[in-house]
């Protein structure tokens, strides 16, 4: 074998041995970790998340999920953007989970997964002054705002209430136009409202009093991910049961809600979703959630 025989035999070995360990180490790679960043979608609904005076996005529901970001060491980004959104999103997995104060309801269980539930409230009537409302059934004949994709909205829906719904992108407006007298009542959040009249000392009121309001439903609020993120489901409902037990979420309540007049609402875990959320505990600012 001549010289440049040798010199090309001694480079194909090379070659070799170099694409034999490559591939070695590429089988022996260890798996990808999980992803560091956990993407949540949301929309303001204070004082669960909404902007405060330095345009930061902040609230109750912001508060528990940082946390949990914190606890499954990912770093928690956020996208805002309309409610009737949300759950699309999370279905096309433009985002990992999502916190909107979101009531669990049959209808979105069937489409994405629920943690734990966290806090318990439910769907209220608010009336313009000068109505005399004391059920559904007096919702006839009037115009009603509700949010595009809420359950305020589907409550209409489902129920021959003879109402005219009017729909808004987002609750703020249906409130503006209630004060306004463009419709006569709106079906919300009791806590969302509760923020919201706090704030602004508007005269507008809830059907049967802050203290006693009658509800259209029992809800209880929980964190949604697309159904086939069950490890992340997993990983939520263990913060949440760690959060639960060591006063976190009952601290957060009193940090946003336990200065809104009338504002008791339960913990989740303290009674079923039939069960009041408000009067399941004691009437009282400082009530846990």
């Amino acid at each position: 074998m001549n010289t440049r025989t040798r010199a090309i035999a001694l480079i194909a070995v090379l070659v070799l041995t170099a694409t034999g360990a490559c591939s070695s180490q590429a089988s022996q790679a260890p798996a990808s970790a999980a992803p560091t960043v956990l993407t949540v979608g949301t929309a303001v609904t204070a004082p669960f998340e909404f902007y405060n005076s330095s345009q930061q996005l902040v609230g109750f529901d912001i508060d528990l999920m940082n946390e949990i970001g914190s606890m499954l060491h990912r770093k928690v980004t956020y996208q805002v953007g309309q409610f009737s959104a949300l759950v699309p999103d999370l279905q096309a997995h433009k985002v990992n989970a999502v916190i909107a104060a979101m009531y669990i309801t049959p209808a979105r269980e069937k489409v994405v997964s629920f943690a734990t539930p966290y806090l318990q409230t439910g769907l209220v009537m608010v009336e313009r002054p000068g109505l005399n409302i004391h059920s559904a059934a007096d919702l006839k004949g009037l115009k009603v705002g509700v949010k595009s994709g809420s359950t305020g909205q589907a409550y209409l829906t489902n129920n021959q209430t003879g109402a005219q719904a009017v729909v808004y992108t987002d609750t703020l407006s249906s409130f503006h136009d209630l004060i306004a007298g463009r419709v006569d009542v709106v079906l919300n959040d009791y806590l969302n409202t509760l923020a919201f009249l706090k704030d602004t000392k508007s005269n507008v009121m809830i059907v049967g009093g802050n203290q006693t309001p009658i509800y259209l439903q029992h809800n209880q609020l929980g964190i949604a991910v697309s159904k086939d993120e069950t490890s992340l489901l997993s990983d939520i409902n263990g913060a949440l049961a760690t959060l639960q037990a060591n006063g976190f979420i009952k601290s957060d309540f009193a940090k946003w809600l336990g200065t809104i007049s009338g504002a008791s609402a339960a913990p989740a875990s303290a009674a079923p979703a039939s069960a009041a959320p408000a009067s399941a505990a004691p009437a009282s600012a400082s009530a846990a959630p």
